[in-house]
């Protein structure tokens, strides 16, 4: 059947017996007899008179081909004729210009003219791949506006979506990147997956640079993919000594989607897991990622990494029990980001990193770590800084070798917990038993939302804000840790409402100007202070229970501490304490069972005990204490001036 192809028509797709012919967004079904298509020359022949039937008096000469030879020559072409064709074939290309058919370059290793002789020669229903690519679409009409193709018949076809190709013994391909490079034919018509067979292991690396190729998915069979690392030899980036498996670089490179689970034997000997630097990017699967690498993600200067959870939403967090990347047990660091990097790695596994940080955010990087697992880190679990901003809420980042929470430097982390866990055991929001110095610390202005979050058991301080920082730990526990439950010190502020400092050396403390809300709160069995306010600092410690500490609360140097109905009973010491012109609201407080005086004031300190019934003690300079309906022991006649001061009752 006779038929004509008009430019309309072009570019097209077509199958001849299995033959794949496509380009561009038209497509088409191309139906001839391939059985007399049995040899090179043939082949070459058809191509060129099906592609590029030379206008009438050129003549055309054919001859056998090898790579970087001409397949045939023809005069040079008229100027209003096309400069050139491309048309790969099986990921070799084959060009057709003023000097012919030629082969420049062959993509899989295999010389252009096998892959035309295979396509050609093989038994019909063989699929093969050509892709006929011409400079500009403005060149169609005249090389084939009137190609009249003798045995044609042209129909509408649908375009194709998707391809697979197998790695490793009995596969497609032997390599990934050669499966790569026999991937790139297709790109344009559709996706490709590049499935890596049973007992493949990766001696290779996967490098894209300024190349697009997000458009192929790596799977595997296997549950965990070994990587050899003798064989990730290629530096990505010298600066950092970056030797990623997967690495990209440059503004638009695209890794292809990491849809399998890598892992080296042990971190010994491992090099990195993922680079990304200057733009490029990286779409890690659920569940997927490299174990027990050097470095797991390294994303630099604009680069973005995400992992996709379905189901994962504002309004239904709840609805899917899915797990993100898995980058555990490395020896560096799991995720580091810098400058305007941004990540997003929801519930991931960055377990038992032994580098000094696990999660490192800085320069203006942004992430999320949702609910991801950050337990066990030898040195700090997660580090926001220099204008980072950093969602890690409801993460679990217990027995953290150092601090579990790090801000500094204008930073902004969401470190939020969630009271009980999640209905799927998710948020389990924890920082327990750190042995660093501090659970959980903001520096130099940065500000920190760790409301519900248990920094139970830490070896030195719990929760410390420094230089004008902020921390929300609304509800929060930092029971039995070594010194502080809560400290904030030159001019920061924690809020502490509802939250637990039981069982530490001291529950409390503000210093520097600083102020701590702790209201509705415990401090009890502190073996130092429940509540401690110096150096013109403020807390709130209103309703608060302090029993059985050395001292209840002790507010000094002209800070003011609001322990209205508040509770402390049981001191050891005293209850409260009031010196060097401290002010305390005690207020309807109880206090009983004190070994010494109950409140006792010193060296011009100033409380309002209105309806206050425990024993008060003026020594030492004294000061004022207005006890309005108190019916306590106390050390002077009331309403009389002394040199230890007054009590008003």
């Amino acid at each position: 059947m006779n038929g004509k192809i008009t430019p309309n028509q072009l570019p097209f797709f077509g199958t001849f017996d299995g033959l794949i012919v496509g380009r561009g967004d038209r497509y088409g079904r191309f139906d001839f007899d391939a059985a007399a298509l049995v040899d090179v020359q043939g082949a070459v022949a058809t191509i060129g008179d099906a592609l590029g039937t030379l206008p009438s008096g050129y003549a055309e000469q054919y001859a056998l081909a090898t790579e970087g030879q001409t397949v045939f020559t023809a005069p040079a072409y008229p100027t209003s004729q096309p400069t050139t064709v491309e048309v790969f074939i099986n990921g070799g290309k084959v060009r057709f210009g003023p000097t012919g058919w030629f082969v420049p370059e062959a993509f899989v290793g295999v010389e252009a003219a096998t892959q035309i002789q295979l396509a050609f020669g093989v038994a019909a229903g063989t699929e093969v791949d050509i892709r006929v690519m011409p400079f500009t679409r403005a060149e169609i009409p005249a090389l084939f506006g009137n190609l009249e193709m003798n045995g044609f018949r042209v129909t509408e076809l649908a375009a194709p979506t998707a391809r697979e190709l197998t790695v490793g013994s009995g596969g497609d391909y032997a390599t990934v990147n050669a499966a790569i490079l026999g991937a790139l034919s297709w790109l344009p018509m559709g996706t490709v997956t590049i499935r890596l067979l049973a007992g493949f292991v990766m001696n290779e690396q996967v490098i894209a640079v300024n190349q697009n190729l997000s458009a192929i998915t790596i799977v595997s069979n296997a549950s965990v993919v070994t990587v050899n690392p003798a064989g990730i030899t290629q530096v990505l980036a010298a600066i950092d000594d970056a030797r990623p498996v997967f690495g990209a670089i440059g503004v638009g490179a695209a890794l292809p989607r990491i849809g399998a689970l890598f892992a080296y034997a042990d971190n010994a000997t491992a090099w990195d897991g993922v680079a990304v630097y200057g733009g490029a990017s990286c779409e890690i699967l659920p569940e997927c990622g490299v174990q027990r690498c050097r470095r797991g993600i390294q994303a630099y200067n604009g680069a973005r990494v995400v992992c996709n959870i379905d189901g994962l939403r504002s309004s239904a967090g709840e609805a899917t029990t899915q797990l993100g990347v898995d980058f555990r047990e490395c020896s560096g660091r799991a995720l580091d980001a810098h400058h305007g990097a941004t990540v997003t790695l929801p519930r991931s596994n960055f377990n038992d990193c032994e580098g000094d940080i696990a999660v490192y955010f800085i320069w203006g990087a942004h992430g999320n770590i949702y609910q991801s697992d950050v337990r066990r880190a030898t040195g700090t679990a997660i580090l926001a800084r220099d204008g980072a901003t950093l969602c890690a809420r409801e993460c679990n980042m217990d027995s953290a070798g150092g601090r579990a929470i790090h801000a500094l430097h204008g930073a902004v982390l969401d470190a939020r917990g969630k009271l009980g866990g999640s209905v799927n055991g998710f948020g389990i929001h924890a920082a327990k038993n750190c042995l660093g110095t501090i659970a959980v610390l903001a520096q130099a202005g940065a500000i920190i939302d760790a409301a519900e979050v248990a920094v139970d058991g830490a070896a030195g301080r719990g929760f410390s804000a420094g230089e004008a920082s902020t921390i929300n730990a609304a509800l929060a526990t930092a029971t039995n840790c070594g010194t502080f439950g809560f400290y904030a010190e030159k001019c920061s502020t924690i809020n502490a409402n509802n939250s637990d400092a039981t069982g530490c050396q001291t529950g409390y403390s503000a210093e520097g100007g600083s102020r701590v809300n702790a209201k509705d709160s415990t401090a009890n069995n502190c073996s130092e202070f429940g509540v401690l306010a110096i150096d013109a600092s403020s807390i709130n410690a209103e309703n608060m229970q302090a029993s059985g500490c050395d001292v209840g609360m002790e507010v000094r140097e002209g800070s003011t501490v609001n322990a209205r109905s508040s509770t402390v009973n049981a001191s050891i010491n005293r209850a409260f304490s009031v010196i060097d012109g401290g002010s305390m609201n005690i207020q309807s407080a109880t206090s009983t069972g004190s070994l010494d005086f109950d409140l006792t004031v010193r060296a011009g300190g100033q409380v309002a005990a209105r309806f206050y019934n425990g024993d008060i003690d003026l020594r030492d300079g004294g000061g004022i204490v207005h006890n309005e309906g108190g019916t306590g022991a106390v050390s002077q006649t009331v309403n009389t001036l002394a040199a230890t001061g007054i009590i008003f009752r």
